[in-house]
């Protein structure tokens, strides 16, 4: 009975679901059937050709809002977008059809004919391909538009930013304005207290502050504690640290330094939004002074940790810049003072904005503020100017290389301080002139951006500094690491998140961002070909990675793979070189796939190259063809020892240009590829290390000729590296002007020891003669003097002439 009921349930059940599923699909045939793309297609650029409608109304319009231009950018944005990739899409749905036109061959000629299903199908297909790209062509016109209306608007918001700059207001000097604003300041003032009191009587914020005051406080009293406490022990904890460590350490203790000192503020700033936005303590007014609060003790925190990390007025020992104590704590006092004028623009003047005051009370708060911020701009442009004391540049001819790259670094910084120093200098006074006449936009934005400026540069070279010194304090004396290449990296990368910071604080809308990278990555045509700087981005990282895994291989094949081969030292280098060009080709080309690049439209570019390798590069040429030959043919080959051009060598590296000898003064010799192939060398261990030393040897005349034969060949068949066949043997080779010429010829196991065992045969010569009373003769000359009487008459002349008086003839003056 219970199984009867189950199924019962069970049918009914699926029932149902096929009664619900019935209209379901129905709906769906319906929807499949209104997707038609062409429909859906119609439907967006109806909805594009509206927007456009309405902002080409809206452009006409002077009276509206910017924030409402702004808004409707995005909108233009978006549809731009999606027109461009329904554009893409389209233009992908023709590919088929261009294929299957292709595989139906030409069209036939002028008189010709052919098949009429033929013919009918590639009238078909043109119609369809005609079609696709009017709907291409339709989607591609919106994004145009757009485009167009993008650029107005982008233009109309420029305007008007400019118009701001330029209009002037009520001026803080008069006192029809600092009257009224006087009086507006107080009653605000009364407004809060009102609030205040507003606040405390309410029964509801009285639940409120019960509720959430008490946590809020007990926290904000325990943070501040804890950091207090912490920042009492810093200045010996950090003596402590200290002791003994390098300078990447120092760096991460300074760091660490300036974030405790930081830590007691935060806190304490923390908590008081914490308790304005949320305590019950005040009223809506008390809120947006709550909502201003936090960015502007945010400007004036950041500006002392800055400060801190930077200049370390507390301890030189952490000093980041070369400053003394004095100047250390006073580029300190004007760095908070830049802070400070920070945080007074944007609690009084951007919270003024928020709560409505009247242009009155703005203008002469902002003098104050801009006042107070030129005073900070000039106190730090004296720490920004060149150090006079330091040296200006390179100078004498002894300088090294090294130190001139150095000296024209430091000239690059000093040039940059000392622009920076002068920008600070003319904004300063400038600005509140600007001010005090009235020109209330226009001296803000000679206020603020540049006091924001000095705040992301000291930002970015405390992080560069950090950077560096870890890395220092990794690679150590290392001047040849790798490692020493993150530092630049970093600073690149800092560079790069800095300049969109640096430009919207002069004014860039993140529009005008979005817009730039779109112009980036979009690129620039070249011909038929589109190129942008993420293409070459691309393209290194693409060729960075190919040539690594192209070295790691070839360490591997050099440092596991081949040593366990038959292969000889040569062969082996041959083999490594070839795998580094393959590997370095294929890197080439995959980097050049990966950005996108057609190889075809690069033969018009390799043919016009060709004219220059004919005329201008023929060298080049010959002396990579040679290096091939002299890899693929190996007549000379790693480890051979040469003579070419009447100097000998090992060769160490055979490269795509030239080819490295190592002579045997330990000088590399650099030869052309070319020079190798196609002049004569001298190999003395092409095809193996066997050659033969020649050892000459003199002897007096009237000794035993064969007694010096047979010690000479004992001399030969007694050394360890010559052969057993052919048997080393004796040679006379005739008679000299003084001895009997004799010659030791053997043949050795390693030709590359001739010189050490000739030496050594040379000293057991030497031995075994003295020993066998065999004399080795010094050279013997004949002298004869023709006209005796005359010399002996010319040398009693010229002692005569030394005595002073007449020379005497006779045997004793000739002697």
């Amino acid at each position: 009975m219970k199984l009867k009921i189950l199924r019962a349930l069970l049918a009914g059940a699926l029932m149902a679901v096929a009664a619900l599923a019935a209209p379901m699909a129905a709906t769906v045939s319906a929807s499949a059937r209104e997707g038609d793309p062409s429909r859906v297609e119609a439907e967006q650029i109806a909805g594009w050709e509206a927007l456009a409608a309405r902002a080409e109304k809206l452009l006409q319009n002077p009276e509206v809002a910017t924030q409402e231009l702004e808004e409707l950018r995005a909108q233009l944005d978006a549809a731009r977008i999606a027109a461009r990739a329904l554009a893409q899409k389209i233009r992908a749905d023709a590919d088929p059809v261009r294929a299957q036109l292709q595989a139906l061959g030409p069209p036939p000629e002028e008189g010709a004919t052919e098949a009429e299903s033929v013919a009918a199908e590639r009238a078909a297909l043109n119609e369809k391909l005609a079609q696709i790209d009017g709907r291409a062509r339709k989607a591609e016109q919106a994004a145009a538009l757009a485009d167009a209306l993008i650029a107005r608007i982008d233009a109309s918001v420029r305007e008007r930013f400019a118009r701001e700059l330029l209009t002037r207001g009520p001026t803080p000097l008069s006192p029809e304005v600092w009257r009224p604003a006087l009086a507006e300041t107080a009653a605000f003032g009364a407004r809060v207290a009102a609030e205040v009191r507003q606040a405390w009587s309410d029964p509801v914020r009285a639940r409120q502050r019960e509720d959430r005051l008490p946590l809020l406080l007990g926290l904000v009293i325990a943070a501040a504690g804890a950091a207090a406490a912490m920042r009492a022990r810093a200045s010996s904890m950090f003596r402590r640290m200290l002791e003994g460590a390098g300078g990447g350490r120092r760096l991460l203790i300074a760091v660490f330094a300036a974030t405790v000192r930081v830590l007691a503020p935060a806190a304490a700033a923390a908590g008081l939004v914490l308790i304005l936005r949320h305590g019950g303590l005040t009223g809506a007014t008390g809120r947006l002074l709550a909502d201003a609060l936090a960015p502007a003790l945010i400007a004036l925190l950041g500006a002392r940790a800055i400060g801190l990390a930077y200049y370390a007025p507390y301890d030189p020992e952490l000093r980041l810049s070369s400053a003394d104590d004095r100047e250390a704590r006073s580029a300190f006092r004007a760095t908070m003072l830049l802070g400070l004028a920070l945080f007074c623009a944007q609690l009084f003047l951007r919270g003024g904005q928020a709560l409505g005051l009247s242009p009155n009370t703005l203008a002469v708060w902002n003098l104050g503020v801009t006042a107070l911020g030129a005073t900070a701009m000039l106190a730090f442009a004296r720490h920004v100017r060149p150090d006079p004391a330091a040296p200006a540049g390179a100078g004498g001819d002894d300088l090294a290389v090294e130190d001139e790259a150095v000296a024209e670094q430091s000239q690059l910084v000093r040039r940059a301080q000392a622009l920076g120093a002068l920008g600070l200098r003319l904004c300063a006074p400038l600005s509140v002139l600007l001010a005090a006449a009235g020109y209330y936009a226009a001296s803000r934005y000679l206020t603020e951006p540049p006091i924001l400026t000095v705040g992301l540069i000291g930002a970015g070279i405390v992080l560069q500094r950090l950077v560096r010194d870890a890395v220092e304090a990794l690679v150590g004396g290392d001047e040849n690491s790798g490692l020493r290449l993150i530092p630049i990296l970093a600073g690149f990368a800092i560079l790069c998140v800095e300049l969109p910071l640096l430009a919207l604080v002069w004014g860039a809308r993140p529009s005008d961002l979005s817009e730039w990278w779109r112009m980036l990555t979009g690129g620039f045509a070249v011909g038929d070909v589109r190129l942008s700087p993420l293409d070459f981005l691309t393209f290194a990282v693409v060729l960075v990675l190919g040539v690594s895994a192209t070295r790691l291989v070839q360490a591997v094949l050099r440092g596991s793979v081949l040593p366990n081969t038959r292969l000889d030292t040569g062969a082996r280098a041959a083999v490594v070189s070839g795998v580094g060009y393959v590997g370095y080709t294929v890197a080439g080309l995959a980097a050049i796939t990966a950005t996108g690049l057609d190889l075809s439209n690069l033969a018009i570019v390799a043919g016009a190259l060709s004219v220059g390798i004919g005329f201008g590069l023929q060298n080049i040429v010959s002396n990579f063809v040679s290096g091939v030959i002299l890899l693929i043919e190996r007549p000379v080959k790693t480890g051979d020892w040469i003579e070419v051009g009447g100097r000998q060598g090992t060769v160490r590296k055979i490269a795509v240009r030239a080819t490295e000898i190592e002579t045997f003064d330990r000088a590399t010799l650099i030869v052309p590829n070319s020079e190798l192939i196609s002049s004569q060398v001298l190999n003395m261990t092409h095809g193996n290390t066997i050659g033969r030393v020649i050892v000459p040897v003199g002897v007096a005349y009237g000794s035993d000729v064969r007694k010096v034969e047979r010690i000479l060949l004992e001399i030969a068949r007694a050394h360890p590296l010559t052969m057993g066949y052919p048997a080393p043997f004796v040679v006379f080779q005739g008679f000299g002007d003084s001895a009997l010429n004799f010659e030791i010829r053997a043949y050795l196991r390693d030709v590359n020891k001739v010189v050490s065992v000739r030496s050594e045969m040379n000293f057991e010569i030497e031995r075994r003669f003295r020993e066998e009373g065999i004399e080795i003769p010094f050279p013997q000359r004949d002298l004869n003097l023709r006209n005796v009487d005359a010399l002996r008459a010319l040398l009693a002349e010229r002692g005569a002439a030394g005595d002073g008086a007449p020379s005497g003839g006779g045997e004793g003056g000739a002697a």
